[in-house]
């Protein structure tokens, strides 16, 4: 059995959408109720100096919730949107690791870049150009 590019590419687009989308959904637990336990206790302090800080990052609850709602949910609903060959499919990969590439900067600028931060922001990179190439053989292939 050969593989056509456009299935080649389209089966990466589902690795990163794997790789970034289902580690990330027990993360949010760790971060609702392990956070201090695992070593994350000092970095919440950073974000409480956000404007709003002191409201929003009273507790990892939120940053929980957004990395439910804007890395683990999106990126799962890539993954089938990929298996459904849905045509919109090519351009949300892109806008996914728009936002992949995104919230590591952010990360970076709060937190300051570290070993993972840095590994996430290539990923995020890698699923961009992925969507990229994905979105281009798409139309080529419809002409």
């Amino acid at each position: 059995m050969t593989l056509n590019r456009s299935a080649v590419t389209r089966r990466l687009a589902l690795f990163w959408c794997l790789l970034i989308g289902v580690p990330a959904i027990p993360s949010v637990p760790m971060l609702w109720f392990f956070a201090d336990q695992v070593g994350l206790g000092s970095l919440l302090p950073l974000l409480q100096e956000l404007p709003f800080g002191n409201v929003l990052f009273a507790n990892w609850f939120l940053p929980g919730l957004a990395l439910l709602l804007v890395i683990a949910i999106p990126n799962l609903l890539g993954v089938y949107f990929l298996r459904k060959h849905k045509p919109f499919a090519p351009r949300f990969i892109v806008g996914l690791g728009l936002v992949m590439i995104a919230w590591t900067v952010f990360e970076v600028l709060i937190f300051h870049q570290n070993l993972l931060t840095s590994i996430y922001l290539y990923i995020g990179l890698a699923q961009l150009i992925t969507g990229i190439i994905l979105t281009h053989q798409t139309k080529a292939r419809r002409g």
